[in-house]
């Protein structure tokens, strides 16, 4: 069907959601996201390794593999 323009912009003009997607965004200011898509993938000692960007299966499966190969 697609977007219904006259819903969506009635919903931006409102600002209902404007506090969850300030978080949003302050939340990806303090991760360090720079970038769409960013993915974190955690590592069994607790860090994060973050992808940026549309990566291909093989980059994201061998980020995976690393992390569960750790002891």
């Amino acid at each position: 069907k697609g977007l219904d323009k006259k819903d969506f912009n009635a919903c931006l003009d409102s600002e209902k959601y404007k506090s969850k997607i300030q978080k949003d965004l302050q939340d990806g200011d303090t991760l360090g996201v720079d970038g769409t898509p960013t993915f974190f993938i955690g590592k069994r000692d607790g860090t994060p390794q973050k992808i940026v960007g549309a990566q291909p299966y093989a980059v994201i499966k061998q980020v995976i593999d690393d992390a569960l190969s750790q002891a």
